[in-house]
């Protein structure tokens, strides 16, 4: 995922984001993400909150197609702080 802070900075993190029904768990380098998605599974709209070290927010992305885009902001903005765009890539879950 790329992110773009407000300033013009830039950064790619990985981030791994699990979805069981509705709700999302994830994380990346040095943070948690929790959300729930709403509307359908292919074009939805992840809702979530992060947290990194004593940092926290809210923020929500889009899925579009193969792309998940979005924004997060500090405390209770969902937009603001950053934007960030990255490539959904599926793994479904197999059994052993």
């Amino acid at each position: 995922m790329r992110r773009t802070a407000a300033d013009g900075g830039q950064d790619r993190v990985d981030l791994l984001l699990l979805r069981m029904g509705d709700e999302v768990t994830g994380g990346y380098s040095n943070g948690k993400v929790d959300g729930f998605i709403e509307g359908n599974i292919k074009d939805g709209v992840l809702d979530f909150t992060w947290r990194e070290g004593g940092l926290n927010g809210r923020g929500v992305a889009e899925s579009q197609g193969d792309t998940l885009r979005g924004t997060w902001g500090t405390g209770g903005a969902k937009q603001g702080a950053d934007e960030f765009i990255g490539v959904v890539q599926k793994r479904d879950k197999t059994s052993p």
